[in-house]
């Protein structure tokens, strides 16, 4: 899936899953043939990924971020088990903002300055997120946050732990409040070095 700021109908995405098992040769055909993962073992795969479209439209200037979602089944004496995960991939960030023309808001005995990024995912390290945004700014006593983006935003967070459809709620979940939802509830804090 392809996130941007425009109109993405028009453009063609083509994949390609490539296996790289280690001890049998890949078909020529791409056809992935049922493949026994043995026991504290693991295989390998190349994902190809191609975006076009009609000349006169400017690719780049459209495509933000490419969504990458990852359907399998895994089998054996457990039975089959349908699994899914997927990733963010930025295509293009933002420019960190600049000191000179940053405008902090007044908070309660405190200024906050929020900061856009690109939109973050299982890839990112919030510590390099927070330095490539954000390091330049960093004051000693500051306290830095990553937060999803607010409500009422078309954007989906993606969770640190995976595909939303993947988390396991624990006792401190807020009651009736569906998990990949209570996310954005969550604060992530980072010290500058």
């Amino acid at each position: 899936t392809l996130l941007g700021n425009g109109d993405l109908r028009n453009l063609e995405v083509k994949s390609q899953i490539v296996d790289l098992h280690p001890d049998e040769d890949s078909r020529a055909d791409h056809y992935w043939a049922a493949y026994i993962v043995k026991g504290r073992k693991s295989t390998r795969a190349r994902l190809e990924i191609s975006i076009s479209a009609a000349p006169g439209i400017a690719i780049k200037k459209l495509i933000d971020t490419l969504w990458i979602e990852v359907l399998w089944v895994n089998y054996g004496p457990f039975g089959r088990l349908h699994r899914r995960d997927g990733f963010l991939v930025p295509l293009r960030k933002p420019e960190p903002i600049n000191a000179n023309t940053a405008v902090w808001r007044q908070g309660d005995r405190c200024q906050v300055l929020p900061i856009g990024t690109h939109l973050l995912g299982v890839l990112d390290e919030p510590q390099e997120v927070l330095r490539r945004y954000a390091g330049h700014l960093w004051q000693s006593g500051d306290v830095l946050t990553i937060g999803e983006t607010p409500p009422g935003s078309n954007a989906r967070p993606v969770p640190p732990s995976g595909h939303a459809s993947t988390l396991n709620p624990g006792p401190v979940a807020l009651p009736g409040v569906p998990p990949h939802q209570q996310l954005g509830h969550s604060l992530r804090h980072a010290k500058p070095d």
